[in-house]
């Protein structure tokens, strides 16, 4: 897919009301539930990106897919690429189901492309751990 603003792929992926970040990605949508979240951090990707860590660490991989899913879209078209890469790096080692991996995958090698970015070694391992699962 092309590439609109901040790296983001267009069309493909946009935001929708409530439900569900994986289901709708893998249902082809690519439909961000941030209504769904909390609303005090949906627009601050800073703020996701804590909460998908602290989901992840607890063992909710679905909710940390969907804080890093919301975490990438605030963080596209208003930061450096880097930290919407990160936050793809963190959908792709979260999220359980294949094709939300493999549209997480596409737009991240878009990212890193358009910016120049190499991801940093513990990054590709986490990439590798789950894509040599698939």
């Amino acid at each position: 897919g092309q590439a609109g603003p901040g790296g983001g792929p267009t069309g493909s992926w946009h935001a929708e009301p409530a439900g569900g970040v994986e289901r709708a990605v893998a249902a082809g949508t690519g439909a961000v539930s941030a209504a769904s979240l909390n609303p005090a951090v949906r627009d601050d990707g800073a703020c996701a990106a804590i909460e998908a860590t602290i989901a992840l660490h607890r063992g909710d991989r679905e909710l940390a897919a969907e804080w890093f899913t919301v975490a990438a879209y605030a963080f596209t078209g208003k930061h450096d690429l880097r930290d919407v890469a990160e936050a793809l790096v963190g959908v792709v080692a979260s999220t359980d189901d294949p094709a939300t991996r493999a549209r997480a995958l596409r737009w991240l090698d878009e990212v890193c492309r358009k910016g120049g970015i190499t991801l940093m070694p513990h990054e590709r391992e986490l990439i590798a751990d789950v894509t040599d699962q698939d």
